[in-house]
C-alpha cells in the first residue's frame, strides 16, 4: 500500500495531516485490494477495528474499502485499489481514456441506483471493470479503479510513477509511498505546495467528540483537542 490523496499531499506540504482533513487516504494493487478485508479482520490487533465495503447512499454507484472503528465511526481510513490497464499510453491518450471512463461512471450510477444489495453492485462494477481493462498478460499504465469518483481530469498513470515504492514521512513516522511525488502531485492538485482558495471542512471536522470518542481516539495515538 501507499499514501494517496490527501495524505500523500498532507506527508509533502504538511509532514502530516492537511489542517481541515481528517482522515487516512491509501492505494492499493487490486489483488492485494481484493485480499484486504480477510486478513485485517483476521489479524486485528484491536476488535474494534474492521475493514469492509462501504457504498455511498448518494451514490450507490461508489463503492470502496474502508477501515472502521465499531464505537467511534468518525475514525475511518479509505482504501482505493488500482488496476494496471494492460497497455502504456501518451498523455493525451490516458487523457481521452479518463473522459470515457467518467462517461462510463455516469452510466454505473443509473445501474446501481436500481440495487441496495451490495453483492450486485459490486458484480455491475466488476463486469464493467473487466471491460474496460486492456492486456492483463502486460501490465501498462496504472489506473483508478473505477469503483469510486474523483473530480481529476486524468485516470491514468504511468507504472514508474507508482513504482518503485518509496518513503514518506507523516506525522513522525515513515510509511510508503509512490516513487514520483512530483509528477501525480501536479497531475492531481496542480500547483500542490500552494494553497487552495477556497479551503473547505469535510467529513467531521466540525464534529463535537463526547467523552468516549475522545477516550477511543487517544488511546489510538491520536491527540485531541
Amino acid at each position: 500500500y501507499w499514501l494517496d490523496f490527501g495524505s500523500l499531499l498532507g506527508a509533502v506540504r504538511h509532514k502530516g495531516f492537511i489542517p481541515w482533513d481528517d482522515d487516512i487516504d491509501v492505494g492499493m494493487l487490486r489483488e492485494d485490494y481484493n485480499k484486504i478485508i480477510d486478513i485485517f479482520n483476521r489479524s486485528s490487533r484491536d476488535k474494534n477495528l474492521y475493514a469492509t465495503f462501504l457504498i455511498n447512499k448518494r451514490n450507490p454507484s461508489q463503492c470502496f474499502i474502508k477501515i472502521k472503528h465499531k464505537k467511534c465511526p468518525l475514525l475511518f481510513v479509505d482504501i482505493f485499489p488500482y488496476d494496471f490497464y494492460g497497455t502504456s499510453l501518451s498523455h493525451s491518450e490516458q487523457l481521452k481514456k479518463s473522459e470515457n471512463i467518467r462517461q462510463i461512471r455516469k452510466i454505473l450510477f443509473k445501474k446501481c441506483a436500481k440495487h441496495t444489495n451490495l453483492t450486485e453492485i459490486r458484480r455491475i462494477l466488476e463486469e464493467e471493470r473487466q471491460k474496460l481493462l486492456f492486456n492483463s498478460e502486460h501490465k501498462g499504465d496504472l489506473v483508478w479503479g473505477i469503483d469510486f469518483n474523483h473530480s481529476w481530469r486524468n485516470w491514468f498513470y504511468p507504472a514508474d510513477v507508482i513504482f518503485p515504492l518509496k518513503s514518506i514521512e507523516f506525522e513522525g513516522c515513515n510509511f510508503p509511498c509512490i516513487n514520483n511525488v512530483d509528477y501525480y502531485l501536479k497531475e492531481v492538485y496542480g500547483n500542490y505546495m500552494s494553497y487552495p482558495k477556497k479551503i473547505s471542512m469535510g467529513h467531521s471536522m466540525y464534529k463535537k467528540l463526547n467523552v468516549t470518542d475522545k477516550e477511543i481516539i487517544s488511546s489510538l495515538g491520536v491527540r485531541t483537542k
